[in-house]
């Protein structure tokens, strides 16, 4: 499945994976659901472990307001369908991996709940209570934003109750807030909750913002307690969402997941609403680390790569445990787990990311006064050459590998022009 936009229409379809032949296509919503968060195709399990597809469809009862859809990824059609809500989150597996959970507003003005989808019957239920006051999920294992006052927690909500709960000041400092924005990451194996939250804005939306990019602070968190593990200044677990990372490497259940390799920071930014961002002695060093630690295992110098900071797409996949990073004297491949360098051949095929994909949604998301129509999606891999132009060169077999998503005997890619299948001999 994947999201198309044409015109102005955002809609969900479903591609037969053998032959490339489209099969269905159903209208689709970005739901009330923050900009910044990418829409991107959602799949549920049911207990008998049938997979259903999860998205929002439009719905004309106002602005944003939409219909959670749960249907068969095989045909389109619905299995159930919410009544409209404005819902603040995207549609997700609960953590108990029985219902699909959201949170979700029924009118303007006001707060979102914490609701579920019963997948034994469609019908929709409030989550307990739980803490007191506002909750919002922002990653896995049920990790949350919980506000009470002023306030602001991260805690770990299970079956509508804190497991734990600790101060956002006491883990990050009195600036943070999960407004500037978060990531985090699961490591199984570690049972340890690896990640960042963003600084607080500061002055009225739409004005000029100053970032200082030091001034990011990562920490691991045991995920049983919510104790501190280790805690690490002017580093970005993963450097940025789009760091092209080889699907090996960015599996939680493959014991070395994308929280093991980040990028230290220097120097400032200002940002300002539809500009390009203004950096100033911007400084990045790419580094490997124990997730265990938080101790450095290799670091790669690496200078002003403004890619690297945001969701630029800079780099390039060239197998299962290398990309492909610009450098001082010329582009370098980088082994994710050693941190060993080596200069690329010039006719090398790699994979390349595209910057996330935008497009502009017709029912605004407003912040206070201030209307957002701009929303975005994943990226596309594109073939390239270590210089990062397109080619259309034979791509040998590792660098598919590294970045398709696998389908029986296929390996889909999404380009620019659209899929792109490749069978392996």
């Amino acid at each position: 499945m994947v999201y198309a936009v044409e015109g102005d229409t955002l809609s969900l379809v479903g591609v037969d994976a053998a032959t490339g032949e489209q099969l269905w296509s159903q209208p689709a919503s970005p739901g009330e659901v923050v900009p910044g968060i990418a829409i991107v195709p959602t799949v549920v399990m049911t207990a008998a472990e049938e997979p259903l597809a999860a998205y929002f469809r439009p719905d004309p009862a106002g602005n944003l307001f939409a219909r959670l859809v749960l249907a068969d990824p095989r045909t389109g059609e619905d299995v159930f369908a919410t009544e409209p809500l404005l819902f603040r989150s995207p549609p997700e597996q609960c953590p108990d991996d029985r219902d699909v959970c959201f949170r979700a507003r029924a009118v303007y003005g006001e707060a979102g709940t914490s609701q579920r989808l019963r997948l034994t019957d469609g019908t929709v239920v409030q989550e307990p209570p739980g803490p007191e006051g506002f909750v919002r999920g922002i990653g896995p294992k049920g990790l949350s934003d919980v506000r009470i006052g002023d306030l602001e927690y991260l805690a770990r909500i299970e079956d509508g109750a804190a497991l734990w709960q600790v101060p956002i000041s006491d883990l990050f400092g009195p600036t943070f807030s999960t407004d500037g924005g978060w990531g985090w990451y699961y490591f199984a194996e570690e049972n340890l909750l690896v990640g960042h939250v963003g600084q607080r804005r500061v002055g009225a939306a739409g004005s000029p913002q100053e970032q200082n990019l030091a001034a990011v602070v990562s920490v691991a968190l045991d995920a049983a307690t919510g104790e501190l593990v280790w805690r690490d200044e002017g580093s970005l677990p993963n450097c940025t969402t789009a760091l092209p990372l080889p699907r090996a490497l960015d599996d939680e259940d493959s014991g070395v997941g994308p929280g093991s390799v980040r990028c230290r920071y220097a120097g400032g930014v200002v940002l300002q609403l539809e500009q390009d961002p203004m950096f100033s002695e911007l400084d990045v060093t790419v580094e490997g680390y124990d997730v265990r630690t938080g101790d450095t295992t290799w670091t790669l110098p690496l200078g002003a790569v403004e890619g690297l900071v945001f969701d630029g797409g800079v780099g390039a996949v060239a197998g299962p445990q290398e990309i492909l990073l610009p450098a001082p004297d010329g582009p370098l491949l980088v082994n994710l787990t050693t941190g060993q360098t080596e200069e690329p051949a010039e006719d090398q095929v790699l994979f390349c990311a595209s910057e996330r994909v935008r497009f502009d949604y017709p029912e605004p998301f407003y912040v206070d006064e201030l209307a957002l129509r701009e929303r975005s999606g994943g990226t596309l891999t594109i073939p390239c050459g270590p210089d990062g132009a397109a080619t259309s060169d034979p791509i040998p077999s590792p660098p598919v590998e590294a970045v398709a998503v696998e389908i029986a005997d296929r390996y889909i890619l999404a380009t620019e022009s659209g899929l792109v299948g490749y069978r392996l001999e």
